[in-house]
């Protein structure tokens, strides 16, 4: 079994093994906030549970292409979170991940799971492959 060791990166904490990188906790002070696909060579595929609690500071987020988990209360309290924007590639959104957040709108291409999941769960979305201007 491959070990997961904590990298820091861009104000944020990554789990990461050979294979993959995990968005473990953000620090950043930063507003906006756009991931890179890889960090430390290797792919971000999820969003650990809690990973953006109570960063109210917040207002829009570019995850990277190749996440596929968003777990619990990955984004609970990020209460100022206007965009933020999910690929096709997700294949499991918790359904507590955007807890408190009343004002985020999901943009993700149509047929995504995002886009279900938004529409499931009384959450704003628009169709889009990247957040490409931000709300004040």
């Amino acid at each position: 079994m491959d070990v997961f060791t904590e990298k820091e990166y861009g104000g944020v904490i990554f789990l990461v093994n050979s294979t993959e990188a995990k968005i473990s906790r953000c620090y950043s002070d930063d507003a906006v906030m756009e991931f890179p696909d890889r960090v430390f060579d290797v792919p971000i595929t999820s969003v650990e549970s809690g990973a953006f609690d109570g960063c109210t500071h917040i207002t829009a987020l570019n995850l990277p292409s190749g996440i596929l988990t968003i777990e619990d209360d990955a984004f609970k309290g990020c209460t100022s979170m206007k965009q933020i924007f999910i690929s096709s590639a997700a294949k499991s959104i918790a359904k507590s991940a955007f807890s408190g957040c009343s004002k985020v709108t999901i943009i993700t291409p149509a047929d995504s799971l995002a886009a279900y999941f938004a529409e499931h769960n009384a959450i704003k979305w628009t169709t889009g492959t990247h957040i490409t201007e931000y709300e004040n």
